[in-house]
């Protein structure tokens, strides 16, 4: 019989948790260039102990969320908001820069590295939430209709 959806769902938010984990190390090592955008963004750096607690926050979340497996969880809703502040974050900056310099930086592309994978993610965790809903239907649906069958011959 089918383990049910807890197995894909663990597996999808243990990826999430490492991603937001490996964040929040970017952002503590001392000494690291941070691009021009993140330091405007965090006052000239002072928000970036701040940065760092929300990304790690995020990753705990998700591992948190592994005990009881919801793709609906606080895990993956922390990281892809992260990843939508942070892909905003720069994609504003890097508008501003071109509107205001006309020189276009690569911050767009910085941009997009965060915003599509966020996409990517509350893609597929609809995708496996429709799969897994339609197998347990399935599977629901079979079992009471074996329990009909039971009944009417018995």
């Amino acid at each position: 019989s089918f383990p049910g959806p807890a197995p894909p769902i663990r597996l999808a938010l243990g990826a999430l948790s490492p991603y937001a984990a490996t964040r929040a190390v970017a952002y503590a090592v001392p000494g690291r260039d941070v691009q021009d955008p993140l330091i405007a963004a965090s006052f000239g750096g002072r928000l970036l102990p701040l940065y760092v607690a929300l990304w790690a926050v995020a990753a705990i979340l998700c591992l948190w969320d592994m005990r009881r497996p919801t793709i609906t969880g606080w895990g993956p809703r922390a990281v892809v908001g992260m990843m939508a502040l942070w892909g905003t974050a720069y994609g504003f900056a890097w508008l501003v820069e071109l509107v205001g310099t006309g020189q276009s930086s690569l911050w767009w592309q910085t941009a997009i590295t965060y915003l599509g994978p966020a996409v990517v993610i509350v893609a597929l965790l609809s995708v496996l939430r429709v799969v897994l809903q339609t197998i347990e239907d399935g599977l629901t649906m079979t079992a009471s209709e074996a329990r009909e069958h039971h009944e009417e011959a018995g």
